[in-house]
């Protein structure tokens, strides 16, 4: 698992934020495939995320510090899938849509913080997302998630024997 998470960290490195957008997205799923492998992957991809990332993206806010979920595991899927089927950020199409309409992802810029803004409008509610921190927030959840299950050996035979390796021309992995 880490040769993935290495590899969006990779890619935030070099700015491609698409190439970690689309990894990072992914994730979960794997993750949740791994550990359940006859469990749809909606359902997993939405209880992944309601385990290991919810914590992230729920804040206390108003006067009254109310606690608001920011992005569920359920608005985490409908954005999976209109990227990764669709290339997309709207997702109002998405029948695991929940709350959010719309995702807005900014590149980070310096000394300058814009994650998890929400605006709301007569049409929409978009989520905004630093895609540096989305990212690397996912690869948490992923390290979480290893911990957790580094010693069940049917996930650990799934990890070793089942998930993509790409390998060097000298005989060796890339990690």
């Amino acid at each position: 698992m880490q040769r993935f998470t290495n590899s969006i960290l990779a890619a935030l490195d070099s700015r491609n934020w698409y190439g970690a957008l689309t990894l990072a997205l992914a994730l979960p799923d794997i993750c949740g495939w791994l550990e359940n492998p006859k469990v749809s992957s909606r359902a997993r991809c939405i209880a992944w995320w309601n385990k290991f990332l919810i914590a992230k993206y729920t804040s206390k806010v108003g006067a009254n510090y109310d606690e608001t979920v920011f992005l569920n595991g359920n608005d985490f899927y409908a954005l999976r899938c209109a990227y990764l089927h669709q290339g997309g950020d709207d997702i109002t199409d998405q029948n695991a849509r929940y709350i959010i309409n719309k995702f807005m992802f900014v590149a980070p810029k310096e000394n300058i913080y814009f994650h998890c803004n929400t605006k709301i409008n007569d049409v929409h509610e978009t989520l905004q997302l630093q895609v540096d921190v989305f990212c690397r927030d996912i690869c948490f959840g992923v390290e979480q998630w290893i911990l957790q299950n580094a010693s069940d050996v049917e996930i650990v035979r799934r990890i070793n024997e089942e998930l993509i390796i790409i390998h060097d021309l000298s005989g060796g992995i890339i990690f």
